[in-house]
């Protein structure tokens, strides 16, 4: 269970029925477990997603100084990603502490 912001999220990917006209085939949602706080991204391949958590990754550091005003106080690091298990998360279950 998370105590703070930006600690646990759960996270899946879907599919677009029909691709964008950018050619965005597929979508990733990321929940804040703690303030239920949605992020949502699109894709174009689903190899796309270690990218996809990098940007994840900022938007919550900059979520979180928004947040809160002293943010030192605070560790700014996401701690666990919550998922399916998909073959995609592989790569990504290497870098998360």
């Amino acid at each position: 269970m998370a105590t703070r912001p930006g600690e646990v999220f759960h996270t899946d990917i879907g599919v677009l029925p029909i691709a964008s006209f950018s050619g965005y085939r597929y979508f990733i949602v990321f929940v804040d477990e703690y303030t239920r706080y949605v992020f949502t991204f699109l894709m174009r391949k689903r190899d796309e997603l270690y990218h996809v958590y990098e940007d994840l990754r900022r938007k919550v550091r900059d979520k979180i100084k928004y947040i809160y005003t002293v943010v030192s106080e605070y560790d700014d690091e996401i701690k666990r990603l919550q998922s399916d298990n998909g073959k995609e998360y592989e790569k990504l279950a290497r870098i998360i502490v």
